[in-house]
């Protein structure tokens, strides 16, 4: 899949994590995504993805980024005395500049040095070598700056939570989802991995149980990286603007129903 910037920017009495002020006193709350940079696949791409990413963070300075999956292309990495295995992972390669692959250190050194706040969901290459999704997400949430959270360890996949946006009078306005998708064949159904029923479960009640906590529903948004299989229902069936390139919508081989329950709840206002 190909990867795009993405920028938000909430004007409307919204603050970020720490609370910040524009020029005309309004709290604002800034954010940007990035997603399958696949690091890994070719230096030359991997150059102007570090120098994109850096120069956007360092104009904007956004909050708060999102890094929505596919971080690295995992399988990218074969170990020279291990043919069979798909490799080292990019945990060795991201975070320890003395490694071979040093400029996956750009990721700590970015966000140590900016003093951005990120945070962090799996894709469905980030595991395909040598440390599974809890070890990854274990590994990100001890980062500097990383808001990354290890997910309730009852429901399916490990990068389930969220994050709550305060103003000044510290009252919530918007909850940011991220929605663990797995990687691949949802249920023995062959195809790409889905947001699991526990998950869907999980986030109908936290959702009820936030509401019932503020007295109202908190707006979200949320990040999932394999797209909900609306996505291509709405591709195929209505009006969309911009071009679809690369392999096309790759969503869920089962729905579970989760567009569905975020409808009823009514809260969710955009999934990325």
């Amino acid at each position: 899949m190909k990867w795009y910037p993405v920028l938000f920017l909430f004007g409307t009495g919204l603050c970020n994590l720490y609370c910040q002020q524009n020029e005309d006193g309004v709290e604002t709350f800034k954010l940007i995504q990035f997603t399958d940079t696949h690091f890994g696949e070719a230096a030359s791409k991997d150059n102007q993805s570090m120098a994109e990413m850096a120069n956007l963070i360092s104009y904007e300075m956004p909050q708060l980024v999102v890094l929505s999956g596919d971080v690295v292309s995992a399988v990218s990495f074969e170990p020279k005395k291990k043919k069979k295995k798909r490799g080292d992972f990019f945990l060795k390669k991201m975070f320890n500049i003395k490694k071979k692959f040093f400029f996956f250190f750009f990721f700590k050194y970015m966000f140590e040095m900016s003093e951005t706040p990120w945070a962090y969901t799996l894709g469905n290459h980030d595991d395909q070598a040598d440390y599974n999704r809890t070890q990854i997400i274990n590994y990100a949430v001890k980062q500097s700056y990383s808001l990354t959270q290890a997910g309730p360890t009852d429901i399916g996949g490990v990068s389930n939570y969220y994050l709550t946006v305060f103003n000044s009078a510290n009252q919530p306005i918007v909850n940011i989802w991220f929605m663990d998708s797995l990687d691949t064949n949802c249920y023995n159904v062959e195809g790409y991995g889905c947001v699991e029923f526990s998950t869907v479960e999980w986030y109908q009640q936290t959702s009820e149980k936030l509401e019932q906590t503020y007295g109202r529903k908190i707006p979200g948004i949320v990040y999932i990286h394999i797209p909900l299989p609306e996505v291509l229902m709405l591709w195929n069936n209505f009006a969309t603007a911009g071009t679809l390139q690369d392999t096309g919508v790759c969503c869920w081989s089962l729905n579970t129903g989760l567009f569905s329950v975020m409808q009823e709840r009514g809260d969710i206002v955009s999934v990325w």
